[in-house]
């Protein structure tokens, strides 16, 4: 306790823990001074009527000798005591948790050894009195499980603190205490909440940018950021086996000056809340423009391993995300809820060596940024109690909050799991110096931008970067070979190589002489990006195919590849013959001339023509003859993936031989499988549902196979449907199809308003490509599902647009037929499709 002298008098004077009232005239401050220096923390109380000064002074001298020489140890000893009182309840509430902290303990610890005696010894009993405790706890919940309250409790509980060390029956007391007032507060909310429906609009998304995804604000003066997190576990070693609600989750709420939120009562804690309060303080946030962002232990790039450094980390990615004006001075206030270990402006050090860090990567963003960061108790920040409901959402694990999380959009688009998309979210948060990126965190950097409206962190440093490269172009060189490589190995798709490209055609070089093997190497990646998105481009086709014969002596492989690409240009085009004679005269050199993946991706080419014209037994034949070349293939990640995009194909024209049964075709389907997964077919169906990346054409295979009879297994189909809940679903080519397919099996099963929203779905994703072969397709799955009565009501109005739009830009593919196509028959619907999308378009 602290000491007290008390006194006549009015005047008081703090020293250290004491409080002493001084009386004037009588007794000097240096002599109180004295007597405070020599008192250790207890309670010395003197008269205020009786003591003199010399009286004082006497007590004063005696007390020194008393008392003064163990005043050291005393002090240490009562200190010792709240770290070995918290070391216990570290153990008791879980050690495996609480590693990071029983660790910090245990070193603080040390400094005691020399004035303490029995350190490690009462350290050691405090540890098994909390693991004990940490038992015995989990048992009384189990116990409450089974009895609930009552008098076989009260029995289990008197029996088993028998003999047991103080601190451990408090534990187990406690925790009785603390569960009985839990349930009864929870019967309380349980019957608020009962019939509760969320009555709010479900938020709809423009461009597939959520209201408050932070980077797309308008940047303003002065931010207020409020900082909450959920889960125990913060350590990223100990959460992937832990369950979801364990994980720690770190949220940021980020709002602009201009933004009133209406306060909340003070100590609000959503988890106390019924779910119509919650529900109302999310539709209060997301119809304002306000930053949310948080991120989960789990994700990838999270690499601290306490508490603090994932708030740590949190701030720095808010700055990074933060929409900032860099002409006028932008201050950012952080509000961090204060903890046992971390209070008051311990944090305001930090932001000196932030902004310097922000600075090094861009100079003039940062350059009138302001920065205050404190630790503040939950009723000094008004936004706390609506961080606090993000957060609680986010980490509940009852389907009320989870759903409302997902009604109102916010994981994956502003709170990133593991699996969310978040490219631009970690790109920012792993930048470093932009003035020295290697090529692959180059293309990283490039591929992330995303059309939002703002400008980010991102985009000043690629217009850096990419006027370092106008002026040197060995390093647009660099990059560009990049692109190659990631085109090579099929790492690239259609959204992401577009920004690439983009950075690179904004960013050429000026007034300098560029190799014609590096533009035959441009072209050819601008070639890959056009087939990748269906367009076909007609006007720089011819120079490219004529620079690409041009060079064949020089680099035959690198022209070989960009002769393929035009190939497919064509097709893309509708154009399937006019590129045979070319495909024809390469096909007469040796192999050796190309190598064997070049010239086997030349018969597989030559194949694909075939099919594309139906004469399906000569493409079946080239595709045979591709696998042989590729079979010959040293490198057997190169070797396996050229097969099975070559057996992909070969497949596809398997599905349209009319002379195929459906015995053969299942032979060889379970023969694909095999190769494409090491699976059998029944297993690759089960499963296939979630293939993404390279696998979804198998994926977009096996289906076609399905919906179209072709593989007539009715338990396979069954087994697909089944999965509904757990369906994937991209934005590439051919998830199109893959939604296409999916509602003809869903409408099969009489699941009509699930599959018109699996047509919507395919919809849309031909509607997020450029004109081309993407956007006919879309027209045909469009006239189909309105002749199978498959089209949702909403999108009626605009059936036809589609129809324009293909006509224009794809003048040889087959419009006429489409206006008579469809019989709304389902067993003809395969036969219809071959006439408007051969091959693998469809």
């Amino acid at each position: 306790m602290p000491i007290q002298i008390h006194l006549s008098g009015d005047e008081r004077l703090n020293l250290g823990s004491s409080s002493i009232l001084y009386l004037p005239n009588t007794v000097s401050l240096e002599h109180l001074q004295k007597i405070a220096d020599g008192l250790c923390e207890q309670d010395v109380i003197f008269s205020a009527d009786t003591n003199t000064s010399r009286e004082l002074t006497t007590y004063a001298a005696r007390f020194w000798n008393e008392v003064s020489a163990p005043k050291k140890k005393s002090i240490s000893e009562e200190n010792f005591k709240k770290l070995e009182t918290n070391y216990y309840r570290n153990h008791a509430w879980g050690s495996k948790k609480n590693s990071q902290k029983i660790r910090q303990l245990e070193l603080d610890a040390e400094k005691f050894v020399t004035d303490v005696s029995d350190v490690k010894e009462r350290l050691l009993q405090a540890k098994k009195d909390g693991e004990l405790a940490y038992s015995l706890v989990n048992s009384l919940l189990n116990e409450i499980k089974k009895f609930g309250f009552g008098e076989k409790l009260d029995k289990w509980v008197k029996a088993t603190s028998d003999g047991l060390p103080n601190r451990v029956i408090e534990s187990i007391l406690r925790e009785k205490k603390n569960k009985l007032s839990r349930l009864e507060k929870n019967k309380i909310k349980a019957e608020l909440n009962k019939g509760y429906r969320i009555s709010s609009e479900e938020l709809t998304l423009t461009n597939d940018i959520h209201p408050n995804f932070l980077p797309a604000l308008k940047p303003s003066t002065k931010w207020t950021v409020a900082i909450d997190e959920t889960g125990e576990i913060h350590d990223p070693n100990f959460a992937s086996e832990a369950q979801n609600s364990f994980v720690g989750k770190f949220v940021a709420l980020i709002v602009p000056e201009s933004i009133s939120l209406p306060p909340l009562d003070d100590g609000f804690h959503a988890t106390d809340e019924i779910h119509a309060v919650v529900e109302e303080n999310l539709r209060r946030l997301t119809s304002q423009p306000v930053g949310i962002f948080g991120f989960s232990v789990k994700d990838p790039v999270v690499f601290g391993d306490n508490w603090y450094q994932q708030i740590d980390l949190l701030i720095r990615w808010v700055l990074r995300l933060l929409p900032i004006d860099q002409h006028q001075t932008t201050t950012v206030k952080f509000e961090v809820e204060q903890t046992t270990d971390y209070r008051g402006s311990a944090l305001s050090i930090r932001a000196e060596s932030i902004l310097a860090e922000l600075k090094r990567i861009s100079p003039a963003r940062y350059s009138n940024l302001e920065l205050h960061m404190k630790f503040v108790k939950k009723k000094e920040s008004k936004f706390n109690g609506y961080v606090d409901t993000i957060a609680n959402c986010w980490g509940s694990p009852t389907p009320e909050r989870k759903a409302l999380l997902q009604h109102f959009k916010l994981e994956d688009h502003c709170l990133l799991s593991p699996d969310s998309n978040g490219l631009l979210e970690r790109t920012l948060i792993a930048l470093n110096d932009g003035h020295s990126l290697l090529p692959e965190d180059w293309y990283r950097l490039a591929s992330s931008i995303n059309e939002i409206g703002s400008r980010t962190l991102v985009d000043d440093v690629l217009l850096q970067l990419g006027e370092t490269a106008q002026n040197a172009p060995y390093v647009w060189i660099r990059y560009l070979a990049e692109v190659q490589e990631r085109l090579r190995v099929k790492e690239a798709s259609p959204h992401i190589l577009s920004r690439a490209i983009g950075w690179l055609n904004t960013y050429k070089p000026k007034d300098h002489e560029i190799p014609k093997i590096v533009k035959l190497q441009y072209r050819a990646a601008q070639l890959a990006l056009d087939n990748h998105q269906g367009l076909s481009a007609q006007d720089v086709l011819a120079e490219t195919m004529a620079l690409a014969f041009q060079l064949l002596d020089e680099d035959a492989p690198q022209a070989a590849e960009v002769i393929l690409r035009s190939v497919i240009s064509m097709t893309n085009a509708y154009s399937f013959d006019l590129m045979l004679p070319y495909i024809d005269k390469v096909l007469e050199e040796e192999p050796k001339v190309f190598g064997l993946k070049n010239y086997g991706k030349l018969l597989s080419t030559r194949g694909q023509l075939a099919a594309f014209k139906e004469d399906y037994e000569g493409a079946v034949n080239y595709f045979d003859q591709a696998l042989l070349s590729f079979n010959k293939l040293s490198d057997p990640i190169q070797r396996s993936r050229e097969i099975k995009q070559t057996q992909s194909y070969r497949m596809f024209a398997l599905l349209d031989k009319s002379s195929a049964n459906c015995g053969l075709i299942k032979d060889q389907c379970e023969e694909f499988v095999n190769t494409q997964s090491r699976t059998n077919l029944n297993q690759a169906v089960k499963h296939m549902h979630t293939w993404e990346g390279t696998k979804r054409f198998a994926h977009h295979l096996l289906l076609r196979a399905l919906a179209t009879e072709r593989l007539k297994e009715e338990y396979l189909v069954d087994q697909y449907i089944a999965s509904f809940d757990d369906w994937v679903l991209g934005e590439d080519h051919p998830w199109q199809l893959i939604a296409f397919y999916r509602a003809i099996l869903l409408a099969r099963h009489g699941r009509i308003a699930d599959a018109q929203q699996q047509i919507r779905l395919s919809l849309d994703i031909c509607d997020g490509h450029p004109h081309g072969t993407i956007t006919w397709i879309g027209t045909v799955i469009e006239r189909c599902a309105s002749q199978l009565d498959l089209l949702p009501k909403d999108l009626k109005a605009d059936a036809g647009k589609r129809f324009e739009i293909a006509r224009r830009a794809l003048p040889n593919a087959p419009i006429n037929h489409l206006e008579t196509a469809f019989s709304g028959s389902f067993e003809a619907i395969d036969d219809e499709l071959r006439l408007l999308l051969p091959f693998n378009f469809r």
